[in-house]
Parts: structure tokens; C-alpha cells; sequence
């Protein structure tokens, strides 16, 4: 039951943004009392908590599971860009808003995901592509991993795609291959050549 009322919870908020939607209109929509609802949940802070922020404890074991067979930092960034692309594109603009007005517990979450769990991966692997002589070796990894770090999100998504001109999928692609060139050594451009004919299926 509680995780079917979280996934109720989801559609909703995902539908109408958090702040609109109450406990009553959850409960409901189920067909459940609110009684039954606040004895799976204390309040609807633990309910968007448990939307927004088990997904993204989640999240860092998968990628840490994906990344085990990664054979280069190249490879390693694609295999990331495949698990964080999906939940990620979820934290709309009104979502972050409302949770950072009002859910602090989740939008806390959300920010140590991105500052804590995403900058470290991203330090790494810039380390990792130094090493392997695939990034320029000029490349300051704590610089570009934070900058790279405070641009993810949906936020800076919509405002380089307005007018909604291009899918969502090509954006992500445009922006993860921006950022590879921008650390990429010579070397490093001819793997990621490779790598995006094996994961789209297309010779960039």
C-alpha cells in the first residue's frame, strides 16, 4: 500500500506540482481514507521525501553498479548519462521551486545528490581521463566538475530550448557530447566518436 500511494502521490504532483495537491485529494483519488493514508505516512513532507528522495538513493547505487565494468573515463561518463537521465528529467522547475519553499527535507536531498554524490563522480572521472591522457591535461578537475555540477538540471534544460524546438533526448545529447569535447585530448575525441555510434546508434 505504500508504495502504491507513492506512486499515486508521483502522477499527481508530477500533473499538478506538489503544492497543489493535499493529502485529502491524494487519499481521494484512492478511493482510501485519510486515516489509512497518514498511517503509511506521518505528514506530506515524509510522503514527497519518499517521491523525490528514495529514487535518488537509488540512483547512486545503480550507477555505482553500472560503473563497474566501465573500460575508460569516456565510457565511464556515457554509462552515467544512461542512469541519471530519466530521474533527473523529472526535477522540473516548479518541482525544485515547491520543495525548496516547501519540502526542505527532499529539495536537501536533491542538492546533496548534485553537490555531494554527482560532483564526486565527476571529479573522478575527470581525474580518471587525465590519467588515461583522454582529457587535457590543463583541465582543472574540481573547477569543471563543480561548474558541471551547477548547471545540471532542468532548469538550464528550458531556458536553451524555450520554443521546445528539440526533443528532450537531443538536448541531453548535445550537452553531455558539449561537455566531453570540452575535456577531451585528441585521443579522447576519437573515443568519444566511438562511443556515441554504440550507444545511439549515430556517427557524431
Amino acid at each position: 500500500m505504500k508504495e502504491e500511494i507513492a506512486q499515486k502521490a508521483a502522477a499527481l504532483f508530477n500533473k499538478f506540482s506538489v503544492r497543489s495537491i493535499t493529502m485529502d485529494e491524494i487519499a481521494g483519488s484512492m478511493g482510501i481514507s485519510k486515516k489509512t493514508l497518514y498511517t503509511w505516512f506521518t505528514d506530506k513532507n515524509e510522503l514527497v521525501e519518499t517521491v523525490y528522495g528514495q529514487p535518488l538513493t537509488q540512483l547512486e547505487k545503480d550507477i555505482t553498479a553500472t560503473l563497474k565494468p566501465a573500460t575508460n573515463a569516456i565510457h565511464e561518463i556515457f554509462l552515467i548519462w544512461q542512469s541519471v537521465r530519466q530521474t533527473i528529467g523529472t526535477m522540473n522547475e516548479t518541482l525544485l521551486h515547491d520543495l525548496q519553499k516547501y519540502h526542505h527535507a527532499a529539495y536537501e536531498r536533491y542538492t546533496h545528490f548534485k553537490r555531494g554524490f554527482l560532483y564526486q563522480l565527476l571529479l573522478n572521472n575527470i581525474r580518471r581521463g587525465q590519467t588515461e591522457q583522454l582529457y587535457r591535461a590543463q583541465v582543472i578537475p574540481e573547477l569543471i566538475a563543480g561548474f558541471q555540477v551547477s548547471i545540471t538540471g532542468i532548469n538550464t534544460r528550458r531556458e536553451i530550448n524555450q520554443e521546445q524546438q528539440w526533443p528532450q533526448a537531443t538536448v541531453n545529447e548535445q550537452l553531455i557530447l558539449h561537455y566531453l569535447h570540452g575535456l577531451a585530448s585528441n585521443k579522447g575525441i576519437r573515443m568519444i566518436e566511438k562511443y556515441m555510434k554504440e550507444f545511439t546508434g549515430t556517427n557524431h
